[in-house]
């Protein structure tokens, strides 16, 4: 699959044991920079050892790691090497790595070329594909960062059996997006769990490509995507819940809809948390102009629409 942008054309392949197969994605005459982290190095560093040329910079695993003193490290790790603009960078991991990866490869000698490897189920549907890159800053999410995006997404579903329950609930509450948003029939086999993950994670891609090639700079329908991201994020960064569990409660709370909380109930989030506090991280959502933010009005499973309306709003939820 090729999703072609202004700038780039991204070739996405998803198949399984492609990480055990890797050479034949790679070019053997470029020299690679591996970002990773612990947990994920922890599991596939033997197959790193593929690559002849190439060097492994190790995160700690987090998101408290998509920082600024991230990048720097990164950066400064790659000018004592030498790495220069004919040389590539892999990102290999979750949502964390994939949005460090690329924001370094955005801004190292003003942008050189990258690879997003995602780990995660998350990233595999959502973070890998669409060239948002950046970081976390203040406390607040995702407020530097870019459009930038790789030369290649290589998508291996057999890496996902080393998530744990929490990972994949994660991930599949990404999902759940993509079928409440588009798709009525993979909201059925999500409810009653009768699903293929190959095929959800073919369609989430397909989703994600469509949505991003045709409106590339979110001013339009790519908003759409953004559905539960206004109280989500403001979750994730004061609770520290992991991402897709906080958009998955962000869904709920900016639709108020039955079917939307009767699919999140069937995988077991849990609804008698109570979030206080949130109008701070709200108002420093970086999708604010002024007062004003595009939200995502769900009319039926399947069929959602952009309205501009007020961010106050969210605090009388």
């Amino acid at each position: 699959m090729k999703a072609v942008y202004q700038h780039q054309t991204v070739d996405i392949l998803v198949k399984e044991g492609i990480l055990s197969r890797l050479l034949e994605h790679l070019d053997p005459h470029r020299r690679y920079f591996i970002i990773t982290d612990q947990i994920v190095h922890h599991f596939y560093h033997d197959y790193l050892d593929q690559i002849q040329n190439h060097d492994v910079f190790i995160m700690m695993s987090g998101e408290e790691q998509k920082n600024m003193d991230s990048i720097l490290q990164i950066c400064k790790e790659m000018l004592t090497k030498n790495y220069d603009r004919s040389d590539c960078i892999i990102a290999l991991g979750g949502g964390v790595v994939i949005d460090t990866a690329g924001f370094v490869a955005s801004i190292y000698k003003r942008g050189i070329d990258y690879i997003n490897i995602p780990t995660s189920l998350m990233a595999q549907v959502d973070s890998s594909i669409g060239g948002k890159v950046g970081i976390n800053y203040l406390g607040y999410k995702n407020q530097l960062g870019s459009f930038y995006h790789p030369l290649k997404i290589l998508i291996d579903p057999l890496v996902l059996s080393t998530l744990n329950k929490q990972e994949m609930t994660s991930g599949m509450c990404e999902v759940m997006k993509y079928a409440i948003l588009f798709d009525c029939d993979m909201y059925d086999a999500l409810l009653h769990h009768q699903y293929q993950l190959m095929e959800l994670i073919r369609k989430c891609v397909l989703y994600k490509v469509e949505v991003t090639t045709t409106d590339e700079r979110d001013v339009g329908k790519r908003q759409l995507l953004n559905f539960g991201h206004t109280i989500g994020h403001a979750i994730e960064a004061k609770y520290q819940l992991p991402h897709g569990i906080s958009i998955a409660y962000g869904m709920y709370y900016e639709s108020r809809r039955q079917d939307v909380l009767d699919l999140l109930l069937s995988y077991g989030l849990d609804f008698s948390i109570s979030f206080d506090g949130l109008e701070e991280y709200i108002l420093k959502d970086k999708k604010r102009i002024k007062d004003q933010i595009m939200q995502v009005k769900i009319l039926d499973i399947g069929k959602a629409i952009l309205v501009e309306g007020d961010i106050h709003d969210y605090f009388t939820e």
